[in-house]
Parts: structure tokens; C-alpha cells; sequence
């Protein structure tokens, strides 16, 4: 996301083609990789859940 004073102007390319929620998801994974978690743990996938099941249409 490109941000000015905390408000949503624009989607990176990356954001535009892949998704925000996606990235998000990926970033969760390299996390645990770095932090040496379980990619199976709990924490791990309930985090993933969280986000992949985040919609921002619904309010």
C-alpha cells in the first residue's frame, strides 16, 4: 500500500497483481521460517487464517 499521513492513495504494483491479503499471508510464513517456528503450529496457521479470511468489503 503507498500511504500518506496513514490514508490508502494507491496499491503498490506488487499489491495491485499478487494482493495485499496474499503478501500479508507470505509474510507470516517468512516470519515463522526466520523465527524457527512450525508452519504447522497453531499460531502460525490461525494467524494465516486470520488474514486470508479478512475481507475489506464487509463491514
Amino acid at each position: 500500500m503507498i500511504a500518506q499521513l496513514g490514508v490508502v492513495t494507491d496499491y503498490s504494483t506488487q499489491g495491485k497483481l499478487i494482493g495485499h491479503i496474499a503478501m500479508a499471508a507470505s509474510w507470516v510464513t517468512e516470519a515463522a521460517l526466520r523465527l524457527e517456528l512450525p508452519l504447522d503450529s497453531q499460531q502460525v496457521i490461525g494467524l494465516q487464517h486470520l488474514i486470508l479470511s479478512h475481507n475489506p468489503n464487509i463491514q
